[in-house]
């Protein structure tokens, strides 16, 4: 491709969002957004500690969901973002509304069902934060 056709515009490029385990900047269609110093070859041992301290948290902080507090949760919702009521069909995030990293529970009443947009620019917010940036 010739870089001066002009077929291509800067929405054809994938979106630079933050690494969940260091923050630095990676693409969004990498594997679940990770860095290549967090997950490549020689990241995995990073990542590994970054799970068991996610699981540990998880466990610290109580709850527990099921599929069918999601299929529930869903339909409470009749099938839209919670954050932008968009309808979401069967691609879709569940979400948790206060992060687990920042003390939230596992269980249903901590969990809503966001598009997949909405969910990646939550990230790990708190709600209110969150609202501030929705307004």
């Amino acid at each position: 491709m010739n870089i001066f056709d002009s077929t291509l515009s800067l929405a054809d490029a994938p979106a630079v969002v933050p690494c969940r385990i260091c923050g630095n900047p990676t693409r969004a269609d990498q594997r679940n957004r990770y860095c290549v110093d967090c997950y490549g070859a020689n990241g995995k041992f990073k990542y590994a500690i970054y799970a068991r301290n996610r699981k540990a948290r998880k466990v610290a902080n109580g709850g527990t969901h099921t599929a069918q507090d999601v299929r529930d949760q869903y339909d409470r919702q009749k099938g839209k973002c919670f954050y932008c009521h968009i309808k979401v069909g069967d691609k879709y995030h569940v979400d948790h509304v206060v992060p687990v990293l920042l003390g939230g529970s596992d269980g249903p009443e901590n969990l809503v069902i966001a598009c997949i947009r909405c969910n990646a620019k939550k990230s790990y917010k708190h709600p209110m934060d969150f609202a501030g940036i929705l307004l």
